[in-house]
Formats: structure tokens, C-alpha cells, sequence
């Protein structure tokens, strides 16, 4: 046996044998699980909504949470003009930006941070 599962007392309920074929006693042991009176709790089913969208001012006050405001300021400062414009004069920040990919590949933020920043904003 190369792995098991065990449930809360230590029946195996899945292994996966050393041959590589597996076996399954799951449906089973949820069955007896539910037969012995437990319930199990409902899934969440709420899907979290990155928005694609946030005022400037949320994306600010987001960043100054993350304590990165002024970092991603100075980089701002030094970017083209251009880059420095938009930065300042846009009213909306969209994730699809060249701007903020561009701050994204600079600060190395991951696609996962870059969500949360934008989650956040979007409550601030």
C-alpha cells in the first residue's frame, strides 16, 4: 500500500495500492458517518467575485493597507509620462490594465495577491 485514508477511528476508507490500482470505501463510510447520526454541513456554495473594476481612490486605500502605496508611488514617479498621467488622472482602475500588469511584473505580485488587492478595494 503506497497510501491510506482513515476515518476518526482509524477504519482505512481509500488506499492507493503499491501496483498503483485504488480502492474506495467512501460512499460507505459517509453512509455509516450519517447512519451513526451526524449531519454534514452544507457546502458553500457562494462564489467570491473578483471585481474587474475599483474606483482609484479604493485601489489607493487598498494598497495603503497593504502598506504599499508609497512604493508603487515612487514607481509610478519613474514610468513614462504617459504612464504617470493615467495613473493620476483616471477615475477607474481595471485589472486588465497595462498599468497594473505592468506594476504586477514590477512588485512580482502573483495573480492570487493581485485579486485580493482588488477584493479589497473593492470593499474600502
Amino acid at each position: 500500500m503506497r497510501w491510506k485514508y482513515t476515518n476518526g477511528s482509524n477504519t482505512v476508507v481509500s488506499r492507493t495500492n503499491a501496483d498503483g490500482t485504488h480502492e474506495s470505501k467512501l460512499v460507505e463510510a459517509i453512509a455509516d458517518w450519517i447512519g451513526e447520526g451526524n449531519t454534514p454541513e452544507p457546502a458553500n456554495t457562494q462564489a467570491i467575485v473578483i471585481p474587474e473594476v475599483v474606483t482609484m481612490a479604493q485601489m489607493c486605500l487598498a494598497l495603503l493597507a497593504k502598506d504599499k502605496y508609497l512604493e508603487v508611488d515612487a514607481a509610478i514617479s519613474q514610468m513614462p509620462l504617459a504612464a504617470q498621467i493615467q495613473w493620476q488622472r483616471e477615475t477607474r482602475v481595471r485589472r486588465d490594465h497595462d498599468l497594473v500588469a505592468s506594476l504586477q511584473v514590477l512588485f512580482q505580485w502573483t495573480d492570487v495577491q493581485m485579486d485580493e488587492l482588488f477584493t479589497l478595494a473593492d470593499t474600502l
